[in-house]
């Protein structure tokens, strides 16, 4: 659920919450700073660290001012320069545990814990609440609430390695010290100190020499962190090229990787205006009249989720069964599309997980599920009536019904799929196949461009008559690309 470091490629970012993270932003802002065109002293810097950001959320240039005015570094007229308007880095994790926590003896690295977990699990206070209760049995249960109650999201760029594992000589004292300690006894920013005057730059390439993988073997997946499920996937990507590899004799010029389109709705291989007119045709007399306005509405509306939801939920609100008024659809304070599974336990935008509903429905079931049983009970019959004649999937009919809540076992599995989603493993094969074969040349390919050729020379794909459709992908692949080299 995390990026990996901008600089160490085998670590994890921070949260963008983070204490450590707050403070590298904070300091990489301030040691741009500059007083009538000149730097601030580094004992200056620190001072406005402690004095001003650990004083107040926000710092704004007017709030520095009256600062420097007060402790006679500089008058009213002073220009300040090397900031865009106001600083945009802030401490707020470090405020909120000053204000929410007062008197609690909490260590740096509990409180990081703390901001990790509810930046992964904010959005379900339940799981949030037990697991901070676990980790952290000395706290109350009003101070386990108060955590609950802070939302953090988001993460930053860099790794807690990166900032204070990675060490080199003070170019001045010899002194060993961390990214984080030259930013705070230095007035360089980042990019200054890792330039040549410091040893930093050397350090970050040793330190990712030390992952270098130099063959074939499970090693090289082991230490990837990613799923169990991404794992399997890149073990047998692997395995395959090094067949590849035994059978030639020598290592490919060149690996072609697939990149898998953005996440997307799969193609319709039929229209729904088609879809829905046959649907129909099956219905009742009455529901039969709704074929000619189908046939009257231009395909173009269907593409419109809020219109073929109406369609397929024959005109009804999905909670309620209440007849849903044509012309009133496209009123935002009167129908949503509402996820069945919610989306803070699980993106998944697909035609199965959402419902045409009453705008009321939807605003009292929140990120509640399963639904509630009275609503349960009421529409089951007519779910069942929609399952039945092929105007839902059965997958939507088993998370309208379910009376259970998500396993914990089921949310890792949530997490463990959107990994996959994210094109995980294919990023991580063409990682690792880069550092096993230096010699070979690793082509991207995107998906949609074999796509594109196939439809030009009326190649057709059936999956269901051709087991090697995979394989021809890939020839495919390669032989469009190729006409490149």
């Amino acid at each position: 659920m995390t990026n990996k470091c901008t600089y160490l490629v085998h670590e994890d970012v921070l949260p963008k919450n983070s204490i450590l993270y707050s403070k590298f932003v904070v300091l990489n802002e301030l040691n741009n700073l500059r007083l009538d065109g000149e730097p601030i002293s580094v004992e200056l810097k620190q001072k406005i660290f402690m004095d001003v950001f650990q004083h107040y959320r926000k710092v704004t240039q007017k709030k520095l001012k009256n600062y420097l005015v007060k402790e006679g570094v500089a008058g009213r007229d002073v220009d300040i320069t090397g900031i865009d308007g106001d600083f945009k880095g802030s401490l707020t994790a470090y405020h909120d545990f000053k204000e929410k926590l007062t008197g609690c003896d909490l260590s740096v690295e509990d409180m990081e814990q703390i901001i990790s977990n509810i930046t992964l699990f904010g959005d379900d206070k339940k799981l949030l609440n037990r697991r901070l209760s676990t980790l952290f049995p000395n706290l109350s249960a009003a101070q386990i609430k108060s955590l609950c109650a802070l939302s953090y999201k988001g993460w930053g760029r860099l790794s807690k390695a990166f900032l204070e594992d990675i060490t080199a000589p003070d170019p001045d004292t010899g002194e060993v010290w961390s990214i984080i300690r030259a930013l705070w006894d230095s007035n360089d920013n980042l990019m200054q100190i890792l330039s040549e005057k410091y040893g930093f730059a050397e350090a970050v390439e040793i330190a990712n020499g030390k992952g270098d993988i130099k063959d074939f073997s499970y090693k090289c997946v082991e230490q990837l962190s990613v799923s169990p499920a991404v794992k399997r996937q890149i073990w047998q990507t692997l395995q395959i090229v090094k067949e590849l590899c035994k059978v030639m004799g020598n290592p490919p010029k060149r690996v072609f990787v697939e990149m898998a389109r953005e996440k997307m709705e799969s193609q319709r291989t039929i229209s729904r205006k088609r879809r829905l007119v046959d649907l129909y045709k099956k219905c009742k007399k009455e529901e039969k009249n709704w074929i000619s306005e189908l046939e009257q509405t231009e395909e173009q509306k269907l593409r419109g989720d809020k219109l073929y939801l109406y369609y397929i939920q024959k005109g009804r609100c999905m909670y309620s069964g209440e007849r849903i008024q044509l012309e009133d659809l496209w009123d935002n304070r009167k129908y949503d599309i509402d996820h069945i599974y919610p989306q803070s336990k699980v993106m998944d935008d697909s035609l199965d997980n959402r419902v045409l509903v009453k705008k009321t429905y939807n605003a009292a079931k929140t990120d509640n599920y399963p639904i509630s049983s009275d609503i349960r009970t009421k529409m089951q019959p007519f779910w069942k009536s929609l399952m039945d004649g092929d105007f839902i999937s059965k997958e939507k009919y088993k998370r309208l019904v379910r009376a259970t809540e998500f396993e914990p076992s089921e949310l890792a599995g949530f997490i463990a799929r959107q990994l996959v989603e994210t094109r995980q493993s294919t990023k991580a094969v063409a990682s690792v196949l880069k550092q096993i074969l230096p010699e070979t040349e690793i082509v991207y390919v995107k998906a949609k461009i074999v796509s594109q050729f196939r439809q030009d020379f009326d190649l057709i794909k059936v999956r269901e008559m051709n087991d090697l459709h995979h394989a021809k992908d890939a020839y495919l692949n390669i032989v469009v690309i190729s006409f490149e080299f």
